[in-house]
């Protein structure tokens, strides 16, 4: 059984390789790609948030992986990045300014650097 394990696991790890290639904003050359029990991580540098997403997409896309673990270093450093307060206030005033979203509604997470809707939002409340 160990034996099928593992080599699912590096079939797995060769359909992420794969994946990456297709994704054309990433730099597989930069990647570290480790599978056990079909728990992906990758390792190794990023130019940035853009990349960092695009990473996860693509690995999200493929077939079997049950979690994914990005253990990745910014190579712009967080030198480049306001606050998260300040990315929480731009992100903010920009979509009470959009009118889509209704303020009672409105719920964001931001932790370095990234934006997510918070719990309320996710739930539709």
């Amino acid at each position: 059984m160990e034996t099928n394990v593992k080599s699912s696991d590096e079939t797995l790890r060769q359909n992420i390789l794969a994946a990456l290639r297709r994704e054309g904003s990433t730099r597989e050359v930069h990647l570290g790609v480790d599978v056990c029990d079909r728990v992906a991580t990758l390792t190794g540098r990023v130019e940035g948030w853009a990349e960092r997403l695009a990473l996860e997409r693509a690995v999200h896309r493929v077939k079997g992986v049950r979690a994914l673990v990005l253990a990745l270093e910014d190579r712009a450093g967080t030198a480049h990045f306001d606050s998260d307060r300040e990315i929480a206030l731009a992100a903010v005033r920009g979509l009470e300014r959009n009118g889509a979203i209704p303020e009672e509604a409105l719920l964001l997470d931001v932790e370095d650097g990234l934006i997510t809707p918070g719990r309320r939002s996710r739930m539709g409340l």
